[in-house]
């Protein structure tokens, strides 16, 4: 059977629309939590919340211990070293 080329992409296009079966999917997805099958919000924001905290203490701290060098004057001995200031920085935290 020769079908012409515009009747059968017209076909293609509408077939699943007039056939109830095509247009069901192939496979079934479903999400599954297993790390928190009852979704409680607190065990999907607390980790986060840790981590986060955990990060600005160690940034706060830094820059405190930093300020403190300056409040002491012992900053400008610190400068006078040959230490670059990325080992200043890992040396502070």
């Amino acid at each position: 059977m020769d079908v012409p080329a515009p009747a059968q992409t017209h076909g293609f296009i509408l077939g699943p629309w007039f056939h109830p079966r095509a247009a069901e999917p192939p496979v079934s997805v479903s999400a599954r939590y297993w790390y928190n099958p009852e979704l409680r919000s607190r065990y999907f924001l607390v980790p986060g919340s840790i981590a986060n905290v955990m990060t600005m203490i160690g940034t706060l701290l830094t820059a405190l211990v930093v300020a403190r060098e300056w409040e002491r004057g012992t900053m400008e001995a610190m400068m006078a070293t040959p230490i670059s200031m990325a080992e200043f920085i890992a040396s502070k935290v």
